[in-house]
């Protein structure tokens, strides 16, 4: 499980993008635009340490604290990226699969820090699964989109 929220932070960090290409000024404001929302107040950086404090917390519930302050952070990205003024049809199309994986992926980490301490019964946790999965495709979509939108923008 540590892995995944691993991944995860791996996964924003491709939301680093930098586009090129005049002909697109529209396109690669709304992916520079993602890079400053994603990266607002080194979000990240506070993720990546809070997984590495979740690796060493002795007790559920300091994994449970720690699982919360990730939510917390990653709902401060995700109202980052919902607040964005976007231009163009492509960069709303990513930016509302976006805004939903983190929603999905804030209440895993909130039910996260619940089954730590208390754990689940079996369908919680056949759920906790399901959006495990349903997180993990919508933001690697987002994040696909993202790489296909900045070579978009360098092709032009």
């Amino acid at each position: 499980m540590k892995r995944f929220y691993q991944f995860f932070a791996f996964v924003f960090v491709a939301l680093a993008v930098v586009a090129c290409g005049d002909k697109n000024a529209d396109l690669k404001a709304d992916l520079q635009a993602f890079d400053v929302a994603t990266e607002q107040n080194g979000n990240l950086t506070e993720i990546q340490k809070f997984q590495t404090e979740l690796m060493s917390a002795t007790t559920p519930e300091e994994q449970a604290v720690i699982f919360n302050k990730i939510a917390d952070k990653y709902k401060a990205i995700k109202d980052s990226v919902a607040g964005l003024k976007i231009k163009t049809a492509e960069a709303k199309t990513l930016q509302e699969k976006f805004t939903s994986g983190f929603d999905d992926f804030i209440k895993l980490m909130s039910d996260s820090a619940t089954y730590v301490v208390t754990p689940p019964t079996v369908e919680q946790q056949q759920a906790l699964v399901t959006l495990q999965q349903q997180a993990t495709t919508k933001l690697l979509e987002a994040a696909q989109g993202i790489q296909e939108l900045k070579a978009k923008v360098e092709k032009k």
